[in-house]
């Protein structure tokens, strides 16, 4: 099957709370087949020579893509493409993060939710330049098998040959000492570790995933997105560093997992403690009883290149992450009015709810809104009162809603330059929203390559107005345009 690709774009009026892709991950979780994220910092689709980053999803066939497709749509608000890809490009490194600890312990607190989103911080970074983010996943249910083993092991009922040999040398040396041997349930739980225990059992009864994570970038973009990732009670860290690396690549693979071959370097370590001594008890050099100088030394000769083998090769614990983890890196960022991201596209309905606009439990707001679009289609004149129950639309009329013995309304051209207020540079291709005097937003819109805007706009009653243009990227309104019906 071929891969498929699906861009989701933020609505640039719509709201997204943090770990707001959760669903969507256990929804992937249960299709069992590997996934890639990729956010990048690219030429934006809408506006010409503007750059903005952009969200893609790869899955591998399409009739996967659409089925998720459908449930990004209906959950949240975005736009969804079907069939968008990512601009592939060779960039000047990549580094490839790994946890810095066991993966039974999670990279975010599980009692407390984030008070930030740490994508805002992730996508900030992408906009330094050249950069991208990346994450390929896949389902991983034997994973569990490894936080129980931790848990085990933590709580002292863990049944591994490492604990029991542990176990038994401790007994020996109790035993010499005078002293009698450890029960398992005596073993009390420090603050510390029970609360890395707790932190575990919550990781453990979670959907998990096993991934690669990969940052793409200059140096310090690399470095300034690895500070932006969540950490807890473990953290993401930078395994290894390549040049020169194209992204994405066009095969979708399962992330990697323990491999054979890192599991035998990884035993490398026992060849020279094994090997040496043994060579020299055969050549009578060696007698463990006698721990003379030449024993000391064969002691040594074995522990040294044993201890460098073990640092070197030793195996790295592989980047398991749970749904909870898994959104603060894959979604979309909070913050959309502050960043540059591509903002997608409202679907045109019969009638446009405002953004935040609830619809009480009953369905009147339906019924009503049902009744005046039937009495529309039958040409039945409206109520006085029928005004009043249209939402507010974020964008002009070009026409007004006549009433017996009034003008008709007449549009309004507004047009000039809009500046940064601390440089004053014109903000050339910048998207801005404009509010009315009640602060509503009315209408949005972009300036061309010299800063310069036109638009029309409609008003109600009003002979004069005065309307508010607020930049994207900016907290506050910086310019304010006035005019008069003639």
């Amino acid at each position: 099957m071929e891969p498929c690709w699906v861009e989701v774009r933020p609505l640039a009026f719509g709201k997204f709370a943090v770990r707001n892709f959760a669903g969507v991950l256990d929804y992937l979780y249960n299709a069992g087949k590997p996934f890639r994220f990729f956010a990048v910092n690219c030429p934006s689709a809408k506006v010409e020579g503007l750059r903005t980053v952009r969200f893609y999803l790869q899955f591998p066939s399409v009739e996967l893509a659409d089925r998720v497709a459908n449930v990004v749509r209906t959950s949240l608000d975005v736009e969804v493409v079907v069939g968008s890809e990512p601009p592939v490009k060779v960039y000047e490194r990549c580094a490839d993060f790994q946890l810095s600890s066991t993966y039974a312990l999670p990279i975010c607190h599980h009692k407390e939710a984030p008070c930030a989103n740490p994508l805002d911080a992730v996508v900030g970074a992408l906009t330094r330049g050249d950069a991208a983010l990346e994450v390929l996943a896949v389902e991983d249910r034997r994973a569990r098998g490894g936080i129980l083993r931790y848990v085990e092991r933590k709580m002292g009922r863990s049944a591994s040959l490492e604990d029991a040999i542990l176990d038994a040398v401790m007994g020996i040396f109790d035993a010499f000492s005078g002293g009698p041997p450890p029960k398992a349930g005596d073993k009390r739980l420090d603050p510390f570790t029970r609360e890395r225990v707790e932190a575990a059992s919550w990781k453990l009864n979670r959907n998990l995933f096993r991934c690669e994570l990969k940052a793409y970038g200059d140096s310090e973009t690399v470095e300034t997105v690895g500070e932006a990732l969540p950490f807890a009670y473990n953290r993401l860290r930078v395994g290894r560093v390549y040049k020169a690396v194209e992204a994405p690549t066009r095969e979708l693979r399962k992330p990697r997992g323990m491999e054979l071959k890192a599991v035998l370097l990884s035993m490398l370590w026992l060849i020279p403690l094994l090997l040496i001594p043994s060579a020299a008890l055969l050549l009578g050099l060696f007698d463990p009883l006698r721990l003379a100088n030449v024993d000391l030394t064969v002691i040594a000769l074995a522990v040294i290149p044993s201890a460098v083998l073990y640092a070197a090769f030793r195996r790295k614990p592989p980047l398991v992450l749970c749904t909870d983890e898994l959104s603060l890196i894959v979604g979309l960022p909070t913050a959309v009015e502050r960043l540059p991201v591509e903002t997608g596209t409202a679907r045109i309905t019969r009638k446009q709810f405002a953004f935040g606009e609830e619809v009480n439990g009953q369905g009147g707001a339906w019924r009503e809104t049902r009744e005046v679009v039937e009495k529309a289609e039958r040409k039945e004149p409206f109520p006085a009162e029928a005004e009043t129950m249209s939402s507010e639309k974020p964008f002009p009329r070009s026409e007004a809603s006549e009433k017996p013995g009034e003008p008709t309304a007449r549009p309004l051209e507004f047009e000039g330059l809009l500046r940064n207020p601390q440089t004053g540079e014109p903000l050339a291709n910048r998207e801005f929203e404009v509010y009315d005097e009640s602060g509503r937003v009315v209408l949005a819109h972009f300036t061309d390559k010299e800063g310069r805007f036109k638009f029309t706009y409609t008003p109600e009653k009003a002979e004069s107005v005065k309307l508010k243009i607020k930049p994207k990227g900016y907290a506050e309104p910086v310019l304010e345009v006035s005019a008069s019906k003639p």
